[in-house]
């Protein structure tokens, strides 16, 4: 039995602050069909700064509108994709840099 692997793209950083590069953090997912999708971000305290089940919706760095401090936030992916990858969880840290 081969193991298909599971194509994703996560950035260990980015930046916003409106430059137009590298403003928002999404991960991205390619050469499977995603059925179930939920990205959540926490700070450093454990408080969830971010949650999306919405796999187009990236976060823009803010919490309650006001941009996080620079620093390293912890994510985590949950999806669920079609039968050859079925359920998955992701985690890791991104860094927000100015």
């Amino acid at each position: 039995i081969i193991d298909p692997d599971l194509l994703i793209y996560v950035p260990n950083a980015f930046s916003p602050n409106g430059d137009g590069v590298n403003d928002t953090f999404q991960p991205s997912l390619d050469g499977f069909a995603v059925s179930e999708y939920r990205l959540m971000v926490w700070d450093r305290w454990g408080e969830m700064i971010f949650e999306t089940e919405d796999r187009l919706q990236p976060w823009n760095g803010a919490l309650k509108d006001e941009l996080v401090q620079e620093g390293v936030y912890i994510w985590q992916v949950d999806l669920l994709a079609d039968e050859f990858v079925g359920r998955r969880r992701l985690r890791g840290h991104v860094t927000v840099l100015r």
